[in-house]
């Protein structure tokens, strides 16, 4: 398989930052009859790479010998307006299924191996210290524009660590699933690349996503190469 490229793409369009206010007008439609209206205003305006509020995260690429992953599956709320006769404009849920590898966000005043360290211990159980697990090198880095459901972040910078294991196994997270379930992570699961391919191509009919989009592919050109001598960019 050839080797996937190393370069980081550059972007030279500008990042577009979208803001919808919705607001009700009551207006007179004939005598004795009004109508409540549910005005939409989009606004649409361009922000440069400094103004984004970008997250520093850290994963794992935990990998058998087999070639299965370690994927984490996340249900991510996303807000959207919807108007009912008798109570207006409310907001209702609207799930968005991804599966990531396992990690998180960098806090303040940590490296990015020791929110490894922490992140694998909490949502994976393992501690890196254990001679079992060797922290491989950077091998990917993904920055993703996208607003948080908590409104914090515009997007997020992962960077990616390979980390081979010897066999597969079964996770026991440190944190209680309620805890993870709060950070919108509610499963664990080993997956081939086939089963990632499969699942991929798939995902315009089920909505599921794989973060990144070209995971089988990367994860195919690891596993025929070898760790690439700079990171990839590995696109969103």
């Amino acid at each position: 398989m050839q080797e996937l490229s190393s370069q980081t793409s550059s972007r030279t369009a500008p990042v577009l930052r979208h803001d919808i206010i919705v607001r009700t007008d009551s207006r007179t439609a004939a005598p004795g009859l009004r109508l409540d209206l549910l005005v939409w205003t989009h606004m649409v305006h361009a922000v440069s790479d400094d103004q984004l509020r970008i997250r520093t995260a850290v994963r794992a690429v935990l990998t058998s010998p087999d070639h299965h992953v370690l994927l984490c599956r996340f249900e991510f709320p996303q807000r959207r307006t919807v108007w009912t006769p008798d109570d207006g404009p409310i907001n209702g849920p609207n799930i968005r299924t991804v599966w990531a590898l396992p990690g998180g966000g960098v806090d303040p005043g940590e490296s990015t191996i020791e929110a490894l360290h922490r992140e694998l211990r909490e949502e994976v159980g393992i501690a890196l210290h254990d001679p079992d697990y060797v922290v491989g090198p950077h091998i990917w880095s993904r920055r993703h524009i996208i607003p948080f459901a908590n409104g914090q972040w515009d997007g997020q910078d992962d960077t990616f660590f390979h980390l081979p294991v010897a066999e597969t196994f079964e996770p026991r997270p440190e944190l209680s699933w309620n805890q993870l379930n709060d950070e919108h992570m509610y499963e664990l699961r080993w997956w081939t690349i086939s089963e990632i391919s499969e699942a991929t191509a798939a995902s315009t009919q089920t909505g599921v996503v794989m973060a990144p989009r070209r995971l089988a592919a990367l994860l195919a050109s690891l596993r025929d190469n070898g760790a690439p001598t700079a990171p990839i960019d590995t696109g969103v």
